[in-house]
């Protein structure tokens, strides 16, 4: 059993608040201030403790399908069907992805902000997994849904010619 709004740590002997795992280290992974998981390797593995993946890190993203790709590589690493590459490597990985975001403009706190970058990032947990990537059909929804919120976001959801749009697409998909 445990006590609401506590969760038993990695020791197994104490509990720590929910507040702590905001501000402490817990298993080699922390919280910063810019309100940002690290260290992670592809957004998702520890790279202090590779035991622990963290699914679901990434930002503007289509949640559910990015939670099945990222599963599929933790799934693979952990049954041994796919391995991490070294620590120095997954932490080179970090600090690249970093300054690729700095070069690109973008405040620390947007350390997991995918957007339109997260198709290529699903791909790559696919490809690490060495699993079937997302339909493209996904992709392409993703980018008419998002034209059509960018210029009527207050009835995008209603607007009829958006949801023969995506039938179009689906149709299309099927021919892929």
């Amino acid at each position: 059993g445990g006590v609401e709004g506590k969760f038993l740590a990695a020791d197994g002997e104490r509990l720590v608040s929910d507040d702590a795992l905001q501000r402490e280290w817990v298993c080699g992974a922390r919280v910063t201030p810019h309100n940002t998981v690290e260290p992670l390797y592809q957004h998702l593995f520890c790279t202090n403790d590779p035991t622990l993946a963290f699914v679901g890190i990434p930002l503007r993203i289509v949640p559910f399908p990015q939670f099945e790709m990222q599963a599929q590589y933790v799934t693979a690493v952990y049954t041994q069907r796919a391995h991490l590459p070294e620590r120095e490597e997954m932490e080179r990985w970090l600090l690249d992805d970093l300054a690729q975001r700095r070069e690109r403009g973008l405040p620390r706190r947007h350390a997991h902000l995918l957007g339109a970058d997260q198709w290529q990032y699903n791909d790559t947990m696919a490809d690490l997994a060495g699993c079937s990537r997302l339909p493209s059909v996904l992709e392409r929804i993703y980018f008419c849904v998002g034209r059509t919120r960018a210029q009527r976001a207050d009835i995008y959801k209603e607007m009829p010619s958006l949801e023969r749009e995506i039938r179009q697409l689906l149709c299309g998909a099927s021919c892929d």
